[in-house]
Order: C-alpha cells, then structure tokens, then sequence
C-alpha cells in the first residue's frame, strides 16, 4: 500500500510539472522554456529567490531562470494581500465577484459588517454559544487543524 501511495504520489507531481510546461513557450534558439505572468512588484525578489532554489533543488544547472519585467498594455489582474484573519472575509468576497483592478477591497469592509450582520441574523443565545464554542475550538487547535487537509467546508469555516 506504501509503494501504491508513492506511485500515486509521484504521478500527481509528474502530472503538475507537465500542466505547467504546458504553460510555456519554448523558444527553439535558445533551447528555452519562456512563461509570462503577472507579479506584484513586491513579490519580484521573491519570485527570483523561487525559481532559482527550485533550479538548484532539482538539479537544473544548465537552466538559469531570469525575471524580467515586460511592459504592456494590458490591466493587470486584481491582486488582495490577505492575511490569516482576513483570508476568510476575502474568500467570501471572491464568492461573489473579484473588483477591478485599482478598485477598493470590499472584503476589507466585510470583516465589519459580516460579524454584525451575522449576530444580527443568529440572534439566540444558544446558538450563538454554540458558535463560540466551535470557534475556540478552531483557535486552540489552530496548529493541528492547519496541518491537515481539511474538506472545503471545514477548510473555509477555519480559514
């Protein structure tokens, strides 16, 4: 069964590297790989650092991986930095629609209003103890639970 798990391990890695190349363009002089995305310019040093320990860590010393910053035209995707308490809110946000880039974050507003709108919805005493009770169970077992895979909705009710 161990060897199994293995197998299936690895074909799902084999898999991924594929879907990615996929992605790629392959420059025929230069025996290269190009792949264009878009960064946040934070992140670009990041992104560098990245590509380069995967390069090192898989053993690809021929290929060098460069970023270069392209000009365009074109807008942008809408990017949210989201930290772990607002990851949640953003997650509900994004269910509904993603603004436009350059546009307000509407999750930021959301971490207000959805806990009053909620309290205001689930008025009864006992079921709202009941969601306290769940919640500090979330919190004091917030590192064994973020260890785990959890199902999607356990996953956005810790998130």
């Amino acid at each position: 069964a161990s060897n199994m798990r293995d197998y299936f391990d690895f074909v799902e890695n084999e898999l991924a590297v594929y879907a990615v190349m996929n992605m790629c363009r392959r420059d025929l002089s230069s025996q290269a790989m190009v792949a264009e995305g878009w960064c946040p310019s934070l992140y670009m040093g990041r992104l560098q650092s990245a590509l380069t320990m995967s390069a090192a860590r898989y053993g690809s010393d021929s290929a060098i991986p460069i970023c270069q910053v392209i000009k365009t035209k074109g807008k942008p995707p809408t990017f949210f930095d989201t930290g772990k308490i607002s990851e949640g809110f953003q997650s509900l946000i994004s269910a509904y629609g993603t603004a436009r880039y350059r546009e307000l974050n509407p999750g930021v507003f959301s971490i207000v209003t959805f806990p009053f709108l909620f309290g205001v919805m689930f008025g009864d005493i006992g079921h709202g103890l009941l969601l306290v009770l769940v919640a500090l169970y979330f919190i004091r077992n917030e590192t064994s639970l973020g260890r785990q895979k959890l199902n999607e909705m356990l996953d956005m009710a810790f998130s």
